[in-house]
C-alpha cells in the first residue's frame, strides 16, 4: 500500500498552522481583555460610569468560553476604547469646571457672575450624577459667560473714554457741550448698572451727533504726533504709525 507522506504533511502543517493562529488570536484576545479590566478598575477607583464598558468586557469574556477569539477580542477593544473615551471626557469636564471656577473668581470683583455661577452649579451636579458631556457643555457655558460679560465691559470702558475725551474737545473749542453731558452721564449710569450694551449704543448716538457738530463748526479733527509727525483723527489715543501716546 503506497502511503501518501506529502499529503499528511500538508494537512500537519496546515493543523499546526491554525493551530499557531488560534493561539495567537486566543492570547491577543486574552490580554486585551485583562487591560480593558485593569482600564474599568481604575475608573471604579474614581467613580466613572463604565456600566457599558463592564458590559461589553463581560461579552468579550462569554466569547472567550466558547472560543470565539476574534468576537472576545472585538468586544475588548470596544470595552478598553469607552473607557479611554469616558476618562477623557471626566477629565475635560474637571478642566472646565476649574476653569470657570477661576473665572467666576475673577470676574466677580468686577460684574455681576450670578448666571455664571449658575451654570458652573448645574455642572457639578451633572459631575456627580455622572453625565460628564453636560458637564463639560455647563462648564463652558459659563466660562464663555464670563468671557462675553468680560470682553463687552472692556468695550464700554473704552467706550466712556472716548466720551469723555470728546467732552474735553468740545470745551476746547468752546462749545456747550449740554446734549453730550447728558448723553456722557446716561452712559456712566448705564456702565455702573453693569448694562454695557446700552453703553455702547449711548457711544454710536454721541459718536453720530458728534459727527454732526464738528461738520457744522468746521472744526480740524487732526493731531500730529510730536514724535513721528504723522497726522491722526482727534479720538486717537495712540499714535497709528508709531504708537506713541498723542494724548
Amino acid at each position: 500500500m503506497k502511503r501518501d507522506y506529502k499529503g499528511a504533511l500538508k494537512i500537519l502543517d496546515e493543523a499546526i498552522w491554525k493551530m499557531k493562529d488560534t493561539s495567537e488570536k486566543f492570547e491577543l484576545a486574552n490580554n486585551t481583555i485583562n487591560s480593558a479590566q485593569s482600564a474599568i478598575n481604575e475608573g471604579v477607583e474614581i467613580e466613572l460610569n463604565l456600566v457599558d464598558a463592564q458590559r461589553f468586557l463581560n461579552e468579550a469574556q462569554r466569547f472567550m468560553k466558547v472560543h470565539n477569539y476574534e468576537m472576545a477580542l472585538s468586544n475588548a477593544v470596544k470595552s478598553e476604547n469607552l473607557v479611554k473615551e469616558i476618562k477623557q471626557t471626566y477629565n475635560e469636564a474637571n478642566k472646565a469646571i476649574i476653569e470657570a471656577s477661576n473665572k467666576i473668581s475673577e470676574g466677580e470683583r468686577f460684574f455681576n457672575v450670578e448666571n455664571a455661577k449658575e451654570l458652573l452649579e448645574k455642572s457639578m451636579i451633572a459631575m456627580k450624577k455622572m453625565h460628564y458631556k453636560q458637564a463639560k457643555k455647563l462648564a463652558r457655558d459659563a466660562k464663555k459667560d464670563i468671557d462675553t460679560i468680560k470682553n463687552l465691559r472692556k468695550k464700554a470702558k473704552e467706550a466712556l473714554s472716548y466720551i469723555d475725551l470728546q467732552i474735553g474737545y468740545l470745551f476746547k473749542y468752546n462749545i456747550e457741550p449740554s446734549t453730550f453731558k447728558s448723553l456722557q452721564e446716561s452712559a456712566k449710569k448705564a456702565f455702573q448698572s453693569e448694562n454695557f450694551d446700552s453703553v455702547l449704543s449711548i457711544s454710536k448716538k454721541f459718536e453720530d451727533e458728534l459727527r454732526v457738530l464738528k461738520e457744522y463748526h468746521m472744526i480740524e479733527s487732526i493731531i500730529v504726533c510730536k514724535k513721528c509727525g504723522a497726522k491722526n483723527e482727534d479720538d486717537i489715543i495712540f499714535c497709528t504709525e508709531c504708537g506713541w501716546k498723542i494724548q
